[in-house]
This record gives C-alpha cells, sequence and structure tokens, in this order.
C-alpha cells in the first residue's frame, strides 16, 4: 500500500517584503515521508521563509550569467549561484566537495523564472550541504529565453537548417550542460567549470523541466544523483502529423505556427495563462521583484523592480527565430526510446529511473491535477526501493498552482533544500 503524501500549507505571505520569500510551509498532520533523496538535505523552514542569524550573517550568496556553445555553434544563455565559501574567503579549495544542483523550467519561461528559488536555497543553505557546498545552474533551452541559434532567420538561417526544437534535441543540450559544464567532464568531452570536486548532478524540473529531467536520468543515470519533479508534465507538446519539425518548416506547419505563435505571445494572452497556473497573482504581477539580490544589496537589479513576469515571457519572443521554434515545437515528436527507437512512455520511464525521486506538487493546479501526481507517485513507489534501491518521496504544497518554484519558493526551497 503506497503511503499517503506529505503535505504543506504554501501560505500566501504577500505582504512580507520582496527580500523575503513569497510564501512559508505549515506541516500538516498527514503521514510521514519516505527520507529524502540524499544530498539535499531536508530542511524545516521558519516560519515566514525566515533564516537563522549565523546564515544572515554571512557573506551573501552570488549569481553570474555565462554563455556555454552547444554543439559547438549555439550560444545557450545560463546562470549559476553560489554562496561564498564559510571562512569567507574568494577562493575555492581545490578539494572541496561541490553539490551541483541543476533547474530546469518549464515552457516559454527560462532560468529568470528560478532566481527566487535559488536565494532561497542558498541563503538556507548553512555552512555545508551534504558535507559540501552548493552550486545552483539553470539555463535557457535552445529556442527560448536568450539562447537562440546565431543569425535567426525564421527557421531559414544556415544555422537553424536541419534543425529542430525536439525533446530529444533539449535533453541532448542538458546532457550535454551537465556533462560539459557542471560537472568534471564525467561522461562528456569537457572538463567542467571551477574548481571543488563534483559529485553527480541533482535535478530539478517544473512542468516541462519535470519531463526533460527523467528522460536524461533514463539515459543517462550516471550523470543524475536525484530527481525533483515540480509539477512535471507527463506529456511532450502535441506531436501534429505531417512534418517532424526540423527546420525550414513546410509552408502549413509554418502558417499554424505563425498564427499559433503571434496567439500565445499575446500580452493578454500571457496575464490569463499565468492567472490559470498560479493561485496568487501578485506572484506573478510585479508586486515582488525577481532580481536575485534583495533591494538592500548593491548589486540589486533595479530595473526588475515591479516588472511583471508576463513582460520578461513576451521579451524571449521578440527575435526572429520565435515563429520558427514555435512550429517545430508543435510539430516535433516526444522523446525517443534510445532502447527501441520509439517514442518514450512517460510512466515507463519513471519505472525505470535508478535515482531517488521527490515528486513535488502544488495542489491546485489546474493542468498537472493532484490525480497526474498520485499516477506518477503510485509508478515511481512500484520501483524496487528495497535497502540500497531508489526512494520515493511525494509532497504537496496547498496553496499554489502549476509554478511553485516562483509561487513559493520559500516552501519548495524548505522541501528541497
Amino acid at each position: 500500500m503506497i503511503g499517503r503524501p506529505l503535505r504543506l500549507l504554501a501560505l500566501a505571505s504577500l505582504s512580507l517584503p520582496p527580500s523575503a520569500s513569497l510564501s512559508s510551509p505549515r506541516r500538516s498532520a498527514s503521514g510521514p515521508a519516505r527520507r529524502p533523496p540524499p544530498g539535499l538535505r531536508a530542511a524545516s523552514p521558519a516560519a515566514g521563509g525566515g533564516v537563522d542569524a549565523a546564515a544572515a550573517a554571512r557573506p551573501g550568496p552570488s549569481v553570474d550569467a555565462r554563455t556555454w556553445m552547444f554543439r559547438g555553434v549555439h550560444p545557450v544563455h545560463y546562470e549559476v549561484a553560489s554562496s561564498p565559501p564559510a571562512d569567507g574567503g574568494a577562493e575555492e579549495e581545490e578539494d572541496a566537495e561541490i553539490v551541483p544542483l541543476v533547474l530546469l523550467a518549464g515552457f516559454g519561461v527560462a532560468s529568470f523564472h528560478y532566481r527566487r528559488l535559488m536565494r532561497e536555497l542558498l541563503v538556507r543553505e548553512g555552512d555545508s550541504l551534504a558535507g559540501g557546498r552548493l552550486r545552483i545552474y539553470a539555463l535557457d533551452y535552445l529556442g527560448q529565453g536568450r539562447s537562440w541559434p546565431p543569425g535567426c532567420d525564421d527557421g531559414f538561417s544556415p544555422a537553424e537548417d536541419g534543425l529542430g526544437y525536439s525533446a530529444d534535441t533539449w535533453v541532448e543540450q542538458v546532457e550535454d550542460f551537465v556533462a560539459e559544464v557542471v560537472l568534471d567532464g564525467r561522461g562528456g568531452p569537457g572538463a567542467g567549470e571551477g574548481k571543488g570536486k563534483k559529485r553527480r548532478a541533482h535535478l530539478l524540473g517544473n512542468s516541462v523541466g519535470g519531463y526533460l529531467s527523467a528522460m536524461l536520468a533514463s539515459r543517462r543515470p550516471d550523470l543524475v544523483e536525484s530527481l525533483t519533479l515540480v509539477n512535471a508534465t507527463p506529456v511532450w507538446g502535441l506531436n501534429l502529423p505531417g512534418w517532424d519539425g526540423r527546420l525550414p518548416a513546410p509552408f502549413l506547419p509554418r502558417v499554424i505556427g505563425r498564427a499559433g505563435f503571434d496567439l500565445i505571445r499575446n500580452p493578454d494572452v500571457i496575464d490569463k495563462y499565468l492567472d490559470s497556473a498560479y493561485v496568487h497573482r501578485a506572484a506573478h504581477d510585479g508586486s515582488h521583484p525577481d532580481s536575485f539580490h534583495p533591494p538592500s544589496h548593491p548589486d540589486h537589479d533595479g530595473l526588475e523592480a515591479g516588472r511583471p513576469l508576463a513582460s520578461r515571457i513576451r521579451e524571449c519572443t521578440e527575435g526572429d527565430g520565435g515563429h520558427a521554434a514555435f512550429a517545430s515545437i508543435l510539430f516535433s515528436p516526444p522523446a525517443s526510446d534510445r532502447a527501441t527507437g520509439g517514442p518514450a512512455d512517460f510512466y515507463a520511464t519513471l519505472r525505470g529511473l535508478e535515482a531517488d525521486v521527490l515528486l513535488l506538487f502544488g495542489e491546485e493546479d489546474e493542468w498537472c491535477s493532484p490525480p497526474v501526481a498520485r499516477r506518477m507517485h503510485s509508478t515511481l513507489a512500484g520501483r524496487d526501493g528495497g535497502e540500497g534501491g531508489p526512494a520515493t518521496r511525494y509532497v504537496s504544497l496547498g496553496g499554489c498552482g502549476h509554478c511553485p518554484v516562483h509561487e513559493a519558493p520559500g516552501a519548495t526551497a524548505g522541501v528541497v533544500g
């Protein structure tokens, strides 16, 4: 018999100052949760997203924007955040243990959607985390955010020729990024970045980021230590017939993609979409800035103060490659099963995962509803979780919707951290 999920209530503490957590969890009296995935220790967050005095006295965390070349051609934007060493020094020891966490966003958003969560995780980190220091990465998928082929021309540029914005492309992008950038060349050609020893990576994916996380963990268990699936979508796009998504698009898919893209990037449509994805409008309407640094910090980005999330999403659609990318995503197939060559079944993929998995679901999600979460939970719980086997943990967050990572960063960090 499958145990009941641990249920937390994400209280919308939207009267807090912008530097504080948007939400604070409260434990309910439901059944006990299974052990948390190793490496990312479970914490009991203070009410209101507070941080203890020792943590407050340490130098604050920092975030850097960087670029990595996917397949040697496509510039990919990513952000990496970490806290200073515990002794306050600027240099990281060669033998320091790094705990890498990779954040994978949902469709239409990008690394900026994780800045609240990145900071929440780092200010809660303490002097050490599982014997090491947390380093957090968030990247923009190719064709999203700030990651675009050079010289985009509606699918007709040399860099776009033959490119498909498919699930396989994004999984391969994340795979190469983890191997070449996050880890010390483990399983990949690169030497990794930064000093310190790195373990396998922890993955946290929201929405389609959860789908991609599961596919990568299935294909490359040597790269993945644990998974956190946050309101993960069990399907990929629409997989419309008549074209495999590789650019340039034929006439009819190009017309369909252009019309669809112009519709969904309409500011009013984006705003309505966010209202259906979030329980609390104040979490996305600019009431709480998405700058990584609080207003009191010298590096605070004042331009982000009061800027709605819809404005950021719209900004990502204004280049010359968006229409072609959207058409490709609509028509491209789901991730492939490398063993069979056919499409990968999401639930069969979950059943075969070797890593520990945390399911974290906002229970007022209109799309990935509680029955979807329960099916994932039952599938994962059916794995051989005996001594030394993979663990499954299911936490339900009340009071938030499809994007707890942004709507309830304090509650999310309290479970993940």
